[in-house]
């Protein structure tokens, strides 16, 4: 929804070609890849049957390793070099 990976979309959009604040990536690389890997990392807290406490902090883990994976991605895009990317 707007809150998660369609929000995110729509801040991507909405930022495209703009001068963006380091806040403002950060919204929207949380709620787009953030969001996939909360998921990733939270269905796994459910299926254990972990409770509502582990289950919250293996979704927040899964938005700042999903975070970390996006900003990467974006360096490797902007400095990357061709050869590495083979």
């Amino acid at each position: 929804g707007h809150t998660g990976i369609a929000g995110g979309q729509e801040l991507d959009l909405k930022y495209e070609n703009k001068t963006k604040k380091i806040s403002q990536i950060i919204e929207m690389q949380k709620k787009k890849t953030g969001k996939l890997f909360n998921f990733c990392l939270q269905s796994v807290a459910i299926v254990a049957n972990k409770n509502k406490k582990e289950k919250i902090f293996f979704g927040k883990l899964g938005e700042e390793i999903g975070l970390l994976f996006q900003l990467a991605d974006d360096f490797l895009d902007i400095k990357g070099s061709k050869e590495l990317q083979r």
